[in-house]
């Protein structure tokens, strides 16, 4: 009935109540490598994740339902993993006071005797109070001032930079803090409120860069990069995978309020750089057109089939 507001592609898919001004959002994430690396900090995190996604797409995070897929729990390790990831889901459910309220588990999920990796997902739902508030991952304008709002510590460990670039596949999936993800979320969502940034991306799978690179896409906009302060290696910063970041975008003219809030809510944050031009630079280390990117983004896998 003409009410699908947000496609699939973005965070979370929207959706207006029909003659109201009210919008529901949702969002499915899943993370196997994380759960099956440390069972009960990849349940958190999916949780977690969830959340951000219907944080960034402007809605308060209400409720989720879950799916939890595991080998065979007769086996000791199995049934390890299934409890340590319930446990973690707990946790952050409760903390986030984002309840699980249906679900159903998934067991005896093998070939030959040997089990899938420990894949709980998580579908959640929020609520957009009024629908013309609802962000968008995409860049709007040139000039506009870009802030990673959480703290970049680096983490590579499981992140896919390091599984496919570097083959490096030992390690832990990156902490997951819980009072961070809660106090950064609800003052992102604040400022969602107030109208004070236009678009807003969580940092996840692939890091800062990744996520950029999405919004780049999305907008037909590029970003220069500013030199980033106190930073020994920019991998590390560009593809670590922390948890509880955001990538805002920041009209000129809210700059002062949106800093007032971040700093009254103690929430650390980086001035990544401007909406600029057609490309992502940074020194002249980085210059990828949008055109390029978009185009393998799209092709991939038809290319990856055709071979």
């Amino acid at each position: 009935m003409g009410d699908t507001i947000q496609k699939p592609g973005g965070d979370a898919g929207v959706v207006r109540v029909h003659g109201t001004n009210k919008a529901v959002a949702a969002s499915v994430d899943s993370s196997a490598l994380y759960c099956f690396s440390h069972p009960l900090t990849g349940g958190k995190q999916i949780v977690c994740e969830s959340y951000r996604n219907l944080i960034s797409v402007g809605a308060k995070p209400i409720a989720i339902t879950n799916c939890l897929n595991f080998g065979n729990p007769e086996k000791e390790k199995n049934m390890g993993e299934f409890v340590e990831c319930v446990e973690g889901i707990t946790e952050a459910s409760k903390y986030l006071d984002f309840p699980v309220v249906s679900g159903n588990v998934s067991f005896y999920n093998e070939t030959k005797d040997k089990g899938i990796k420990p894949t709980p997902t998580i579908g959640g739902v929020g609520l957009i109070s009024d629908y013309q508030q609802m962000l968008t991952m995409d860049f709007k304008t040139e000039g506009n001032l870009v802030y990673v709002i959480g703290k970049t510590d680096g983490h590579l460990d499981q992140s896919i930079f390091a599984r496919e670039l570097l083959n490096e596949k030992k390690g832990p999936p990156p902490t997951v803090n819980l009072f961070n993800e809660k106090n950064i979320g609800e003052t992102v969502l604040d400022l969602s409120r107030k109208n004070l940034i236009v678009s807003c991306h969580d940092v996840s799978l692939g890091g800062i860069l990744t996520a950029l690179s999405k919004m780049c896409i999305k907008g037909k906009k590029g970003i220069k990069i500013n030199s980033l302060k106190g930073l020994t290696n920019k991998y590390e910063y560009f593809f670590g995978e922390d948890q509880a970041r955001y990538i805002v975008e920041i009209p000129k003219a809210s700059l002062n309020k949106v800093n007032d809030i971040l700093t009254k809510y103690s929430v650390h944050f980086d001035e990544l750089g401007t909406v600029n031009g057609q490309s992502i630079e940074y020194k002249d280390d980085i210059n990828l057109p949008i055109e390029e990117l978009a185009d393998a983004h799209k092709y991939w896998l038809k290319k990856y089939m055709d071979n």
